[in-house]
This record gives C-alpha cells, sequence and structure tokens, in this order.
C-alpha cells in the first residue's frame, strides 16, 4: 500500500517536471520569436560567412552610452548584398534583428565608407 503511494507521488512528481520544462521551453521560443524589431543605421561590417547557398554579414553595433558596448549580429542577407561589402566598411543597413538571438536578416544596406 505504501509502495502504491510512493509510485503515485513520484509520476506526479515526474508528470510536474515534465510539464515545467515544456512551459519554459514554450516560453523561451515564444521570447526569442517576439524579440526581432526593425533597426537602421550606421554599423561595421565584422565579417562576412557562407553556408551552401546562404549568405550572412557579421555587423557590429557600438551603444554610445556612458560606456561604449559592442553587440555583434549575424544577419542573413542576398549574394548581392554580400557582395556589395567587405569587412571593416562601415555601413548604413536596415535590418529586422534580435537582442536575444543576436540574429536577423538585412533589408537595405549601403556601404558609407
Amino acid at each position: 500500500m505504501k509502495l502504491m503511494k510512493l509510485r503515485k507521488k513520484l509520476l506526479i512528481a515526474g508528470i510536474l517536471v515534465l510539464v515545467l520544462i515544456g512551459a519554459g521551453l514554450c516560453y523561451h521560443n515564444y521570447r526569442a520569436e517576439h524579440s526581432y524589431y526593425a533597426m537602421g543605421g550606421k554599423v561595421v561590417v565584422a565579417d562576412k560567412q557562407m553556408s551552401g547557398s546562404q549568405h550572412y554579414i557579421v555587423i557590429k553595433e557600438t551603444i554610445d552610452a556612458l560606456q561604449q558596448k559592442d553587440y555583434y549580429y549575424t544577419l542573413s542577407c542576398t549574394k548581392e548584398q554580400y557582395d556589395q561589402v567587405n569587412v571593416g566598411d562601415t555601413v548604413y543597413c536596415e535590418r529586422f534583428q534580435s537582442a536575444v538571438t543576436y540574429k536577423g536578416n538585412i533589408n537595405k544596406i549601403e556601404v558609407i565608407s
């Protein structure tokens, strides 16, 4: 009798743990999906990457607050946008990016210098 009660409690505890893990994963996915926002401004091309037919530009965005802090975002782009810029270029970049995943995509990019 005591063994059956213990098994029942362990089963309920196991189900509760699985529900909490599932809820945490759902929240993380929701937060990541809803963290993308439109940005535009002057940034520096830090790196360029290709993976198969996919092209990516890594930008460095410096936040000018009391202390300067650099943020790097890996943005998907078209082949034309990829070919248009070089590492080290300062560009004006209109993009859709996430502060959670540090990823996004480029809408428009123009070389400034």
